[in-house]
C-alpha cells in the first residue's frame, strides 16, 4: 500500500486546489482505513484491518510507527487519556493503548451472531 500525504497551509478545510503532495510512504501493507490527523501529536494515524496493525506517521519527524492489534480494528478515534484510543476492533468496542499493547474491553457486539462486525466508525 502506498500512502499519500497531501498537506495544506493551515489545518483550515481546504480545497482540492490547494493540497500539495509532500510524501508517499511505502508500507507495503493490504487494507489501510481510517485515516486520521492527531493535532495533539502531529501525526497521521490509520488502521490496516487486514494485517491487524495500527500506523502512526509524523511528518515532520519523518517518524513511522506501527503497532500490532488484538484482532482487526475496523475504526478508532482518540481520547482524553494519553496514549488511549478508542477502538472498534472485530468483536467489540475498548480502549486501546498501542504502545503498552493493553486492552481495556467496554462492550462485545452480538457474541451470538458469529457473522456480525464493526466498520467504519
Amino acid at each position: 500500500m502506498i500512502v499519500p500525504l497531501a498537506l495544506g497551509p493551515s489545518s483550515e478545510a481546504l480545497q482540492a486546489s490547494e493540497l500539495r503532495l509532500c510524501e508517499v510512504l511505502k508500507v507495503g501493507k493490504k487494507l489501510g482505513e481510517g485515516v486520521i490527523w492527531d493535532v495533539i501529536t502531529q501525526a497521521i494515524w490509520w488502521t490496516d484491518i487486514e494485517s491487524s496493525r495500527i500506523f502512526q506517521y509524523q511528518p515532520e519527524r519523518k517518524q513511522l510507527r506501527s503497532w500490532d492489534t488484538p484482532e482487526r480494528l475496523c475504526s478508532f478515534g482518540f481520547t482524553n487519556k494519553d496514549g488511549w484510543l478508542i477502538a472498534a476492533f472485530k468483536s467489540g468496542i475498548a480502549l486501546f493503548n498501542p504502545e503498552a499493547q493493553c486492552v481495556k474491553w467496554i462492550s462485545p457486539i452480538e457474541a451470538d451472531n458469529p457473522r456480525s462486525r464493526l466498520n467504519d466508525g
